[in-house]
């Protein structure tokens, strides 16, 4: 029995330590780079049926071609004039075939529109696919 609480308090603690740095970088000013989610912790958190909306910002060929579980296609060049279009309410994840960094202008753009909901995926589409997650086609 003591085997089985060990075990069980060392996952609860491992699924903390895993969301705790997403969760800590969601109350940023908006000036720093964006608060990343790794694709671990956003799978973990589709399965666990959290509100999760994820952006794909890559063009829309691409994204009819395969795209992350819900996605809502918004082209990297449109988020100016379709900001509007994404969801102020549950966890807003914003992805592209590019890394976290190259996020931060339309990042820092929705932020300045007063989106607090906001992280990006780490290591974009590749990552996710890499890793085996679903997609849908």
């Amino acid at each position: 029995m003591r085997h089985i609480c060990r075990s069980l308090g060392l996952g609860i603690f491992w699924v903390v330590l895993s969301v705790a740095p997403t969760l800590a970088s969601h109350g940023g000013d908006g000036t720093g780079p964006p608060p990343v989610i790794q694709p671990e912790v956003a799978q973990r958190l589709l399965e666990a049926g959290e509100l999760v909306i994820f952006i794909d910002l890559r063009s829309a060929k691409e994204f009819q071609a395969s795209r992350l579980p819900g996605a809502r296609s918004i082209p990297f060049w449109d988020i100016l004039k379709r900001y509007q279009e994404v969801p102020r309410v549950g966890r807003v994840i914003l992805y592209c075939d590019c890394t976290a960094t190259e996020l931060q202008d339309p990042y820092r753009f929705l932020w300045e529109q007063g989106y607090r909901n906001l992280s990006v995926l780490q290591d974009g589409f590749a990552g996710w696919m890499m890793r085996g997650y679903p997609i849908e086609r």
